[in-house]
């Protein structure tokens, strides 16, 4: 309590009391006691009462003080300077000048001075900042961080489908490496990686279901290093797919006979004339009524929709609406463009942002499953702008997307701008056809998560570092984690409004590896996921957090050197000093 808070109730009580004390000891003592002795023993009384109260009111004082700065170190910080308090975060060794902590919002109410606080090393998580008031921190990341920038693949692939680990690996050097993938079948793919060159993506087609951990290794100057790849693979299942289309063509037909060879359940809308229309069911019951293949509930079976430009114009507005609707909720749309398709690059209201190069020409496709470079096939004279996000999934050999899409609401809008890829049948080339389809189908495909459990920061989640589950299901519940070694742990929802159709767990791994995750409120469903070990994947880690650090903002409301008050408490031991001596003297006198 400060001088300037009073007077309080407390201190007023105290205060009636004290001088009550005093005023009785005055009037009993007066006939008893000469004048100059009362007046002493009075003195003395009066400095026993008021120490009591010092004591009980806990008084503080005012200090005037600079607003400072500290360094702090996290994991592979940088050398520490001599100028500055420095303190160590996520249990970094350091030596005894070095001030450990437990997060920051220990350092930010233990020490009020600090207003701005320079980070060094891997950086932080930014969940960290949000619970700061007053720290402004700067991060001394420069230069951008050598090795693995970003790493994306699927976590769960089907058997025989596509594998696919993209990524940007930084290097500062003019030496080259490779990267190579490798998983439980053995080597898969490799890629050489230059300066100039920093973007991979490397494929497997993992034939056996299960969870595996394969690996990427990064080979340079007959050094070999080696980073664990989790992946599960499912049973290979089939899909449910429509295809609308507007008159008759090779390309076409010969898609249909292949997705019935592959055991796919299609179901085909042919115009015949003017609003008359010819039905197909392939691997699929024979329905006696003519089916409503662009109902709500068809359009969310399916998982991809196939469609010419034509088609696509000549569906009324309520169909329209309804497959808009079913994109947005997950659903996949191919586009089969035609010649005039890149006057207007508009694919039911989605405008992709395209230049045309001239006339027709043909490319050769890479297919790196089958390591080998396509026949030249036909190509509409179509590039795509790099404003915006356009995710390519078969490129050509001089990486121009051949097939691509942008991704709206949970689902998937693509194009394929190859003509004619029935000539690679014509001319026995039937593989090279069923990988370039296989690949097109699978980046388009409804992703089926509806109760799938991921790691927010996915790919990976660290041994001893903080997490996020995301279980993407409406159900709020808690969750149960299961190690291998059989340790049990519950972790607690926290909502993220407004993603209604997912929870977030905050979720620290005691362990690396294989886990199980269960919903309390669905034992029946269990997921699989995996933690890395704390040391594996450390310049991914270096580069997620040094990402996400660079878009912290500054939370202080004090500029630096700015001068503020903060209240010190006064030590209670000198008020007891203080009540012994008088104690001690009016005790002596008294006697």
């Amino acid at each position: 309590m400060h001088w300037s808070q009073l007077p309080t109730t407390e201190t007023l009580l105290t205060g009636l009391v004290a001088v009550g004390i005093l005023g009785l000891y005055l009037f009993v003592s007066r006939q008893t006691v000469s004048g100059k002795e009362l007046l002493l023993r009075s003195l003395l009384l009066a400095v026993v009462l008021f120490s009591l109260c010092l004591i009980i009111w806990k008084p503080q004082y005012a200090k005037e003080q600079q607003t400072g700065s500290a360094f702090l170190v996290t994991e592979n910080g940088l050398s520490v300077p001599d100028s500055l308090p420095v303190f160590a975060l996520h249990g970094v060794k350091g030596d005894e000048s070095v001030t450990s902590i437990t997060d920051l919002a220990m350092l930010e109410r233990s020490h009020p001075e600090i207003k701005q606080v320079f980070v060094a090393g891997y950086g932080l998580d930014p969940e960290e900042a949000k619970s700061l008031h007053r720290i402004q921190l700067t991060f001394l990341q420069k230069d951008r961080p050598e090795g693995f920038n970003w790493l994306d693949y699927p976590h769960k692939v089907k058997a025989e489908e596509a594998l696919r680990v993209s990524g940007n690996y930084y290097i500062h050097s003019s030496d080259s490496l490779k990267i190579r993938l490798v998983t439980s079948e053995g080597a898969q793919d490799s890629v050489w990686i230059t300066e100039k060159h920093p973007d991979f993506t490397l494929n497997a087609y993992p034939r056996l279901p299960g969870n595996f951990v394969g690996e990427i290794q990064v080979i340079q100057n007959k050094e070999v290093r080696h980073e664990p790849l989790p992946y599960i693979v499912t049973p290979k299942g089939p899909l449910n797919v429509i295809v609308l289309q507007a008159y008759p063509d090779f390309e076409t037909n010969y898609l249909k006979d292949w997705l019935s060879d592959q055991k796919h359940k299609v179901q085909v809308r042919a115009r015949i004339s003017q609003d008359k229309y010819s039905f197909q069911q392939i691997n699929l019951p024979t329905q006696k009524q003519q089916p409503a293949i662009l109902s709500k509930a068809s359009l969310g079976n399916a998982d991809l929709l196939i469609a010419d430009a034509e088609s696509l114009e000549q569906l009324s507005a309520q169909e329209k609406k309804q497959l808009q609707t079913a994109i947005a909720e997950g659903l996949g749309l191919l586009l089969l463009p035609d010649d005039k398709w890149p006057q207007k690059a508009d694919v039911l209201g989605h405008k992709f942002a395209v230049h045309t190069t001239g006339i027709k020409k043909f490319i050769p496709v890479q297919l790196s499953a089958l390591d080998i470079v396509s026949d030249a096939i036909e190509k509409l004279p179509v590039a795509f702008s790099d404003r915006q996000i356009i995710v390519p999934i078969v490129y050509s050999k001089d990486k121009e997307p051949v097939a691509t899409y942008m991704p709206v609401g949970s689902g998937r809008v693509g194009v394929q701008l190859a003509n004619g890829t029935y000539t690679w049948i014509l001319n026995a080339k039937d593989k090279v056809y069923s990988t370039f389809w296989t690949d097109v189908l699978q980046g388009l495909a409804r992703k089926k998560e509806q109760t799938e459990v991921k790691f927010k920061q996915f790919p990976f989640a660290w041994e001893d570092n903080i997490s996020s589950l995301v279980y993407t299901d409406t159900a709020v519940a808690e969750m149960t984690v299961q190690y291998l070694s059989g340790i049990k742990e519950k972790i607690q929802p926290k909502i993220d409004l407004p993603e209604t159709r997912v929870t977030t767990y905050p979720f620290y791994p005691a362990e690396a590896g294989w886990l199980t995750v269960t919903s309390d409120k669905d034992t029946t469903h269990a997921a699989s996921v995996y933690v890395v070990q704390a040391d594996k994947w450390k310049d991914l880690k270096q580069a997620s957090w040094f990402q996400a650090n660079s878009r912290v903002r500054s939370v202080t409301t004090i500029n630096a050197n700015q001068t503020f008050t903060t209240w010190k408490n006064i030590p209670l031991v000198w008020f007891f000093m203080t009540l012994l001596i008088a104690l001690s003297v009016l005790w002596w006198r008294e006697k």
